[in-house]
């Protein structure tokens, strides 16, 4: 696959960042289709799993792009629906007893100097 048609599946024509670079998609092609090293296309992984270019990344990192601009719109939309999913149970009447509950018993044993293992097994 050339690396136009994989900018087409990465849907770069839609966004102005994304998290696919054409020169790392280019190297991947080079590295593991270089007629003097077949054994390389049986082995076939992302160019990120390479021992030599993670060598590299230690050294020479990149700079990190915010997410907005480099997730998908669906792993974007499931995030959003995971956080709301998280705020709605948080928000429960009987979840945030518990969580006022386990409040109280850790402000409780900072100040006895007592963990709260300890504090839990005194209630009893």
């Amino acid at each position: 696959m050339n690396t136009l048609q994989e900018a087409a599946k990465q849907n770069c024509y839609d966004r102005q960042r994304t998290a696919f670079d054409p020169i790392d998609h280019i190297v991947e092609y080079l590295w593991f289709h270089n007629p003097k090293y077949p054994e390389r296309m049986k082995d076939y992984k992302s160019i990120y799993d390479v021992a030599w270019i993670q060598n590299y990344l230690k050294n020479n990192p990149r700079p990190c792009y915010p997410f907005h601009l480099i997730w998908s719109d669906e792993f974007a939309a499931l995030k959003i629906q995971s956080f709301m999913r998280g705020y709605w149970v948080r928000k429960r009447i009987e979840v945030q007893e518990v969580r006022n509950f386990w409040k109280q018993l850790k402000e409780e044993s900072r100040g006895s100097r007592t963990s709260i293992s300890q504090r839990f097994f005194m209630m009893d």
